[in-house]
């Protein structure tokens, strides 16, 4: 494609991840990444949902975390999706402590927490004994899980 004169954009960027991370080869991903940026083209949400969702599901919560952090330096804002890929790794992982800071980061950004959200926020606490009562006070402080509302900050 580059090599004819054709540029890529984002839409391409998001395409060649998402193919590369459905496969499996997140390394590939990051490698297409890098030749696109020499075009120009920065990795936007999109780009950022995909590799959390990929690094979340092969169980790397750190790499799907610093990710997500890696979003708020680029000034990228995380969307529903993002949210949920983050909460489902902190499932994966068990990691109700990491998923107390993510809920308390959807509470100061004002984000919805619709089910998908809350019940993987409800699984990172399966696993993590210490953290789980925390965890399942504030999720049931702000919501039952069969209705969507608005996370309100508490000030």
């Amino acid at each position: 494609m580059w090599k004819n004169g054709i540029r890529p954009d984002n839409y391409t960027l998001n395409t060649l991840v998402a193919v590369c991370c459905r496969c499996g080869d997140t390394n590939a991903a990051y490698d297409i990444i890098a030749r696109i940026q020499a075009f120009g083209v920065q990795p936007d949400d999109v780009t950022y949902n995909i590799l959390i969702d990929a690094t979340g599901k092969r169980g790397d919560l750190e790499k799907a975390w610093a990710l997500f952090e890696d979003m708020g330096h680029r000034k990228l804002e995380p969307t529903k999706i993002t949210f949920n890929a983050v909460a489902s790794a902190c499932a994966k992982a068990q990691d109700a402590a990491r998923a107390i800071k993510l809920l308390t980061t959807m509470v100061e950004r004002q984000h919805d927490i619709d089910p998908a959200t809350y019940w993987a926020l409800d699984e990172a606490s399966v696993g993590d004994s210490e953290h789980a009562i925390a965890l399942r006070s504030q999720l049931k402080a702000l919501r039952t899980p069969e209705t969507p509302t608005k996370v309100m900050s508490a000030s």
